[in-house]
C-alpha cells in the first residue's frame, strides 16, 4: 500500500507549543479519545461486514497520521514517547503504520525564532550579544526536547569566534514529563490492548527518569565532558567541545562539528572495509560505555551521530552528539551482565540461566518453559556472535525474526516487564544492530565482546 509522504519543505513554523499540564493533558486526552473512537469504529465495521484486514489497516494508518501530527506539534515528552513508539512499533503495528510514525524521527516542526531568542535572552542575560553572538534565525536541527541554532562564541571580547551549536530547550517540556508520560500510557493501552498494570508503571517510571535527565542541560554538559575525557585517546571518536561559559540548564552550547548523516554515509561510495570499521567501532563503544565506564548513552536515534569520511578513507570517524539520555549502571549489575554475556559466548545454558537470575530477568522459581523462552530470545540476539566468519548485518532477517518472536515471549512472561536497567539498555543494543545494518557492515562481533568478558 502506497503511503503519502510529506515533503521536507512542508515543515511548519510553530508560533507556540502547549506548556501547561492542563493544555497538554487536554490535547493528549483528545488524541486518545479520537484514536479510541477510530479503533471502536473499526471493530463495529468488522463485526457488521465480516473480517476486513484492509479496513483495519486503513484505520491504523489514520491513527498513526493523527498521532504523528499531534505529537510533532506538542514537542516534549509526548513527542519523545512517539519516537520510541516508532522505533519499536514493529512489534505492534504493520510496516505501513510504522513508516508513518517514523516521521517523528525524521520530521519535526521548529519553533519560531522569536520564541527561541526569548529563551536564550532569559537564560544568558548579558552574555547574549557579547559572549554569544549571531544566533542563526533558521535552526540547523529540530527535535522533541529542543532545537539547535548556529552561533558564534567569543571567549573574550577580542578573541577569535568559535562556531558553535546552540541547543535551546522548548518552554515547559521539563515541567510536563510526568503528565505527558501518564497520558501517553493511556494511548498506548488503546493502541496495543496492553492492560494498565504495575508492570506498565515500572516501564513508564523509567521513561520519566530518562526524560528528566534529557531536560537537564547542565547535567548533559557534565556527561559530555565525562565521555570526552573517557574517549580522548581514540582518534576515531569525535566529541564536540563543551562551553559551560554560555550554557545553562535550558541552553547547551558546544562546538559545531560537521559530518555526514547515517543515511548519507549509507548511500555513499564508502568501501566495505570503511563500513565494517564503523560498525565495529559503534559496537565497541557500547561495551566500553557499559562495562568500563559504567555510563551508557541510551538513545540510538541516528540523528545523534555524524560520520566524518571522505573517498579513499578506510577508517571513518564517528561523531557523538547527544549525551542527555545517559544512564549509570551499578558495578554489581555490570559484573553480572558481563558474566551472562560470557556464558552466552560459551553457550553455557545453566550459566545463562543463573546470569539472568543475577541481573533480575529471571526468578529462581521460574518454570523450565520460561527459562527456555528466555534462552531462545537471547540466542537470537547472540546470533551475530556465533557465525563462522563475518556476519552480514544488512542482509540478515534477524530483526524480523526477533519481531515475530516478541509477542510469544511477552505473553509467555504474562506481560512481566524486564528489570528497569534493561529497558533503555536493550534499546541501545538494538540501536547498534540497526546501525550496522543501515550502513551495510560485515564483521564478526565475537572478538570484540570477548575482549570485555573473556
Amino acid at each position: 500500500m502506497a503511503i503519502e509522504k510529506k515533503d521536507k519543505d512542508q515543515k511548519q513554523k510553530l508560533k507556540s507549543i502547549p506548556t501547561s499540564r492542563w493544555s497538554r493533558g487536554w490535547k493528549l486526552a483528545g488524541l486518545t479519545a479520537s484514536v479510541g473512537a477510530q479503533a471502536l469504529g473499526s471493530k463495529i465495521g468488522s463485526f457488521i461486514e465480516g473480517s476486513d484486514k484492509a479496513s483495519e489497516l486503513l484505520v491504523q494508518i489514520k491513527q498513526a497520521k493523527k498521532i504523528t501530527e499531534t505529537l510533532s506539534q506538542m514537542k516534549g515528552a509526548a513527542m519523545k514517547l512517539g519516537q520510541l513508539l516508532s522505533m519499536h512499533g514493529e512489534h505492534l503495528f504493520p510496516k505501513e503504520v510504522v513508516e508513518i510514525l517514523s516521521r517523528l524521527q525524521q520530521h519535526s516542526d521548529s519553533l519560531e525564532f522569536v520564541q527561541i531568542e526569548k529563551i536564550v535572552k532569559a537564560e544568558l542575560g548579558d552574555r547574549y550579544g557579547t559572549a554569544l553572538r549571531n544566533l542563526s534565525v533558521e535552526p540547523i536541527a529540530a527535535a522533541s526536547i529542543g532545537q539547535v541554532h548556529r552561533a558564534e562564541f567569543f571567549k573574550t571580547p577580542d578573541s577569535k569566534p568559535v562556531i558553535v551549536a546552540v541547543k535551546v530547550q522548548y518552554p515547559g517540556v521539563d515541567r510536563s514529563i510526568d503528565s505527558d508520560v501518564d497520558s501517553l500510557a493511556s494511548l498506548v493501552s488503546v493502541l496495543t490492548k496492553f492492560p494498565s498494570t504495575q508492570g506498565l508503571k515500572l516501564v513508564t517510571d523509567e521513561i520519566k527518569t530518562i526524560l528528566k535527565l534529557e531536560t537537564d542541560y547542565e547535567k548533559e554538559g557534565k556527561n559530555l565532558q565525562l565521555f570526552s575525557d573517557f574517549f580522548k585517546d581514540d582518534d576515531s571518536i569525535v566529541i564536540p567541545q563543551f562551553f559551560p561559559e554560555v550554557s545553562t540548564k535550558k541552553v547547551l552550547v558546544t562546538e559545531l562539528v560537521h559530518g555526514m548523516t547515517v543515511d548519507e554515509f549509507k548511500n555513499s561510495t564508502a568501501s566495505e572495509s570503511a563500513r565494517s570499521f564503523l560498525g565495529k567501532k559503534y559496537l565497541e563503544i557500547l561495551y566500553r560505555e557499559l562495562l568500563s565506564l559504567g555510563s551508557v548513552q541510551t538513545d540510538p536515534n541516528f540523528a545523534n551521530y555524524k560520520i566524518q569520511w571522505s573517498f579513499g578513507v578506510s577508517e571513518p570517524k564517528l561523531v557523538l552528539l547527544d549525551f542527555g539520555a545517559v544512564k549509570k549502571f551499578s558495578d554489581d549489575f555490570r559484573k553480572q551482565y558481563g558474566k551472562m554475556l560470557g556464558a552466552c559466548l560459551r553457550d553455557n545454558y545453566e550459566g545463562i540461566r543463573q546470569g539472568a537470575i543475577d541481573v533480575g530477568f529471571l526468578k529462581p522459581e521460574d518454570p523450565a518453559e520460561l527459562v527456555e523462552l528466555h534462552y531462545k530470545l537471547l540466542k537470537m540476539f547472540m546470533e551475530p556472535f556465533e557465525v563462522d566468519g563475518d556476519y552480514d548485518w544488512s542482509s540478515s532477517d534477524l530483526p524480523h525474526r526477533i519481531r515475530n518472536f516478541m509477542p510469544k515471549f511477552i505473553l509467555g512472561f504474562r506481560l512481566r516487564p524486564p528489570p528497569r536497567d534493561f529497558i533503555f539498555l536493550n534499546r541501545k543494543v538494538m540501536g547498534v544492530y540497526f546501525f550496522s545494518s543501515a550502513i551495510g557492515a560485515k564483521f564478526n562481533p565475537r572478538p570484540i565482546l570477548a575482549r570485555f568478558v573473556g
